[in-house]
């Protein structure tokens, strides 16, 4: 299995893919306010965002395939292609703010989007490699802390196929059925954990451990009253975990 500095090497050179494409969507930006019209500059980043995501998306696809075949010498599963709908549509709201008082507010939101489909393809190669070598996979967060929704999905242990269509996740204490749509390959923008296939509980990376994650979960989600609440779990996460969370809520 990899070890935990096998992980951060992967980590390592989808931060810089992603920091290159930030870079050079600056400068393609910085070129279209020349353009004037709001419209104009959404349509060309409607074009511009999708194409550097697929550039750079596939070197970091490459790469992660090179990773897992080196790492674990099994045969590795390229990803499907991104989604170019999904990322349209969050370019699309991204670039609203190009009709308020300052336009520029929308690079921001633009970098974010772009880190997310640059590393994407990244994870779901892993993921695919994971699935098609009958090997489990977590989500690892990576840092001292992360958000409450990253360590809501890390929560959920190791994930392996079971029938097509079925998943489910299995740590010492929390074993359980989850709808697919419930496992944990949904990233956000700007957010570094990372995918890491095992063959069982003993091979968990070191500082990963999903039975204290459920726990916490758990208890957001008793205090929640639901556990099909995403948003209020979401909100007690942060409230009663304020230490361990990014985006904690302190109550005085």
């Amino acid at each position: 299995m990899a070890s935990r500095e096998e992980l951060d090497q992967l980590t390592s050179v989808q931060r810089d893919l992603s920091s290159r494409a930030k870079a050079e969507l600056g400068q393609i930006v910085e070129s279209l306010w020349g353009l004037g019209d709001p419209a104009l500059i959404r349509d060309a980043l409607l074009d511009v965002v999708p194409g550097l995501a697929a550039r750079y998306g596939e070197i970091a696809s490459a790469v992660a395939l090179e990773w897992f075949e080196g790492v674990y010498g099994m045969d590795p599963l390229m990803a499907a292609a991104g989604d170019l709908v999904t990322i349209r549509k969050e370019v699309r709201w991204a670039a609203g703010a190009l009709w308020k008082t300052n336009p520029a507010d929308a690079v921001g939101p633009l970098l974010v989007i772009l880190d997310k489909f640059v590393k994407k393809p990244a994870s779901d190669t892993v993921i695919a490699s994971a699935e098609h070598n009958g090997l489990r996979w977590v989500r690892v967060p990576q840092g001292e802390k992360t958000c409450a929704f990253c360590l809501m999905l890390a929560s959920r242990g190791a994930q392996i196929i079971t029938s097509p269509g079925d998943w489910t996740y299995k740590s010492k204490g929390s074993g359980g059925w989850l709808s697919k749509s419930d496992r944990g390959d949904r990233f956000h923008g700007d957010c570094d954990c990372k995918v890491m296939p095992i063959r069982d509980n003993e091979s968990m990376p070191r500082g990963y451990d999903p039975d204290r994650l459920y726990s916490m979960y758990s208890g957001a989600a008793s205090a929640a009253g639901s556990r099909t609440d995403t948003a209020e779990i979401l909100a007690n996460f942060r409230r009663m975990y304020p230490d361990a969370v990014t985006d904690a809520v302190h109550i005085h």
